[in-house]
């Protein structure tokens, strides 16, 4: 299950707050 880890990573490099959002 790295799923999540990957998703945040990807997300972070493409948008840093785009998974930060409440």
């Amino acid at each position: 299950m790295y799923s999540e880890k990957t998703k945040q990573e990807k997300c972070k490099k493409r948008r840093k707050k785009a998974w930060q959002r409440p």
